[in-house]
């Protein structure tokens, strides 16, 4: 390896460390405001164990879908009644088509963009995750890969992955294909996390006090 290309090796890596870092900050802001704030005690003034908002623990169900992509995609959306339709979400998430018009005839293009890029990329790394661990979403990605590429293909994976979380929140039902126990691994992991936040947001009110 020459000079030149350990220094892009490097520079490659500093810009990995950087957005991981971020994500898990990211990650520690939001589960923080994740668990439920009644009940944070016993009755002997130990902390309890965390209780987890029901809506992310429906999204949890979703094979493919983790704490953070689920924390993430409740924060950005906000009241998903405030969205008529799944449509409606997915064009405001920037992951429908553009289109193009000319004369009497309609091209679609690449998606929109809009929203938040950071919602997209965590929905496709949900998807290829989806597509690897889930037989529903791999014949599904199967059969648009072949016709339209593997890129497009995740995207639209992405896109109905988004369309299931929407109904699974408006009907309030989990995946109708979740295992148990890939949803409860996920629960453990976040609730170390968000012990792990609330532990260094006491540790910050106390620097606070000391300052």
């Amino acid at each position: 390896m020459d000079v030149e290309d350990q220094f892009i090796m490097e520079s490659e890596l500093d810009r990995i460390l950087y957005h991981q870092n971020r994500i898990e900050d990211v990650s520690l802001r939001i589960a923080a405001k994740t668990v439920k704030t009644e009940d944070s005690l016993k009755a002997d003034g130990t902390p309890s164990e965390p209780a987890i908002a029901e809506d992310v623990v429906t999204l949890l169900t979703l094979i493919g879908v983790d704490y953070f992509t689920a924390m993430l995609f409740l924060c950005e959306i906000g009241d998903v009644t405030r969205f008529p339709s799944a449509s409606k979400l997915t064009s405001w998430l920037g992951l429908v088509p553009s289109v193009h018009q000319s004369g009497n005839t309609c091209y679609h293009g690449k998606i929109t963009k809009k929203g938040s890029r950071l919602v997209r990329w965590a929905l496709i790394q949900s998807a290829q995750v989806a597509v690897q661990k889930d037989p529903h979403w791999r014949e599904k990605f199967n059969r648009i890969s072949h016709r339209r590429g593997k890129q497009k293909a995740y995207v639209a994976i992405a896109r109905e992955l988004a369309v299931t979380m929407y109904h699974m929140l408006m009907k309030n039902q989990p995946y109708y294909y979740g295992r148990e126990e890939t949803t409860n691994r996920k629960l453990k992991k976040l609730k170390r996390l968000i012990k792990k936040a609330q532990t260094n947001q006491g540790e910050a009110l106390v620097e606070s006090f000391s300052s």
